[in-house]
């Protein structure tokens, strides 16, 4: 995949259907907030390190967490997605339009004492280089939490299959699996990982909704429907009806290090 190719994967269409899911489905990731808030543990006076920012879902919640006292380095390669977390304006959060494997370059040696990155690290050419280089941005007893769909997860089955057809910038993605991740640690300078497989539920008003969340989300061709979404989610997934709601089973693993 060539420099332009990866630049601008979350462009355009792309960037604008990603946002657009996520306005529009504000409370689908609630859960995903919670593991955020749970295990990075933002508090006054972090410094963090944010891979992947997106247009922000992550990086505000940090943000008020870690109060003026504190300032975040949201890192993300797509500008689209990006100027919606500059157009904030928040003060204690810093932008930088960089690939993970370029943190290094643009943020001080030991700068950081967390690192919080969700759904970008599959995304990452070379993921060698890009722990390398989190790992010159941590300071001694740090943490890196990297919350992300490994290949022992059933998501990935999902991407492997329906994602990879149907999504309009195609989805050509290297997943991490535990020993990779295990080895990944060794070299880089990082202690052996922690791994944490947790089972995230999202929660739609019903199937129709569902299907239309993931075409969104994952910006899909024109000729796959709501139902394909759905029939993909069963088929790789789960759905489980409770009430009035429909719930998602959406499973990704959480590791964890800290600097060796």
């Amino acid at each position: 995949m060539s420099d332009e190719r990866r630049t601008n994967l979350f462009s355009g269409e792309r960037s604008h259907s990603y946002k657009k899911a996520i306005e529009g489905f504000a409370g689908v990731w609630k859960q995903d907030k919670q593991i955020m808030l749970d295990y990075l543990s933002p508090s006054p006076k972090d410094r963090v390190l944010e891979i992947g920012a997106g247009s922000g879902f992550f990086s505000f919640p940090i943000a008020e967490k870690i109060e003026s006292t504190g300032v975040l380095h949201a890192t993300e390669p797509s500008s689209d997605l990006l100027s919606t977390i500059e157009a904030s304006n928040c003060e204690n959060i810093k932008t930088y339009c960089l690939e993970a494997e370029e943190v290094d370059s643009y943020i001080g040696q030991g700068s950081v004492n967390k690192i919080w990155s969700r759904g970008a690290f599959h995304h990452v050419r070379d993921k060698t280089k890009a722990m390398s280089a989190m790992r010159n941005t941590i300071s001694s007893g740090g943490d890196l939490c990297l919350f992300d769909i490994f290949i022992e997860d059933a998501t990935a089955s999902f991407f492997d299959d329906f994602v990879a057809k149907s999504c309009t910038t195609g989805h050509e993605v290297s997943f991490l699996g535990r020993e990779f991740a295990r080895s990944l640690c060794y070299l880089c300078g990082w202690q052996a990982p922690r791994f944490h497989a947790l089972d995230v539920w999202w929660a739609f008003e019903n199937d129709d909704s569902l299907g239309c969340f993931l075409l969104t989300l994952l910006s899909a061709k024109e000729s796959y429907s709501r139902t394909d979404a759905v029939n993909a989610a069963y088929k790789h997934l789960a759905v489980k009806r409770s009430g009035d709601t429909t719930f998602l089973w959406w499973p990704m693993t959480l590791m964890r290090t800290t600097p060796a």
